[in-house]
């Protein structure tokens, strides 16, 4: 099974780098850690409580420190939700799921039951792209809008 990081001193690298990155976010926000059978999910949450909720899905090799300037649009007006995906380099489980499954879908279907989430505006860039498409297709109940952004395995 493929795992995030190859080394100790690369995720040690990697981790640090993350942390400065979101030392820079002007929003406030709170750092989870939610329980799924797949290992830990990292999610990072800031914007209205009860504000429309936003989930944002990284591409392959990235965490959610790519969304930091949308975050800190985005929060004014919504419940944000940054997710690192399990398998990438991220504060997630470092274990890759199949891509031969459904299992990022079930994956982000345990995610918005630990977070209560009964509906959500989805945002993916590529490897987020896909799985948020999976997961529409799989639980379309659940999603108010789709955002594909150069999503993985379509062409």
């Amino acid at each position: 099974m493929k795992k995030a990081f190859i080394t100790e001193e690369g995720k040690t690298a990697v981790t640090a780098y993350y942390e400065r990155i979101l030392e820079s976010l002007s929003v406030s926000y709170e750092q989870l850690l939610l329980p799924t059978q797949y290992g830990d999910t990292f999610a990072l949450i800031s914007g209205k409580a009860h504000g429309q909720t936003v989930i944002l899905l990284h591409g392959s090799s990235m965490n959610s420190a790519m969304w930091i300037d949308d975050i800190q649009t985005l929060s004014h007006y919504y419940r944000v939700i940054a997710l690192d995906i399990p398998g990438e380099p991220g504060k997630s489980d470092e274990r890759q799921l199949s891509f031969e499954s459904d299992d990022y879908a079930y994956w982000l279907s345990e995610v918005f039951s630990l977070l209560k989430i009964g509906k959500a505006f989805l945002v993916g860039n590529s490897l987020g792209g896909w799985i948020a498409l999976k997961f529409s297709i799989l639980y379309p109940e659940c999603v108010e809008k789709a955002v594909l952004l150069a999503p993985a395995g379509i062409g």
